[in-house]
């Protein structure tokens, strides 16, 4: 029983993380088209998730301590990881159509899988016969 209870937290919480996802990325859109700097929005949202992020790891009691060894690897993830890709996120949003930013968003994970299973060349057909449709071209 406790498995099953496990399968579930899981699925709540990539639930929980998707809706958060989608309200986000439309929030900042809506910020952007009031003309708010991407780098102010991309601190509020490093903010909030941090806190979020606080919150549940000591509602969990998972919060632990950072050993000295890590902490570059750590300050270096924290930068590469939420920072930059937030960064291009809301670049893409700011000067392209917010469907065209998901669904590059979303090839960019198909391809991930894709890539795995077959070849390079065949990747490739994959996403210019999805561009073509896509855009009609």
């Amino acid at each position: 029983m406790r498995k099953d209870n496990n399968i579930l937290v899981g699925y709540a919480a990539v639930l929980v993380y998707s809706c958060l996802s989608g309200v986000s990325f439309v929030w900042t859109k809506r910020l952007l088209e009031h003309g708010f700097p991407v780098f102010t929005i991309v601190l509020i949202r490093l903010i909030i998730g941090a806190i979020f992020l606080l919150l549940t790891l000591r509602l969990f009691n998972k919060l632990e301590p950072l050993k000295r060894k890590d902490i570059k690897d750590f300050i270096l993830l924290a930068i590469g990881e939420p920072f930059i890709y937030f960064i291009g996120e809301d670049f893409g949003l700011k000067y392209v159509d917010a469907t065209c930013v998901d669904v590059l968003k979303t090839q960019n994970v198909i391809k991930d899988k894709i890539y795995k299973t077959t070849d390079i060349n065949t990747i490739n057909e994959i996403l210019i016969d999805f561009k073509e449709n896509l855009y009609g071209e």
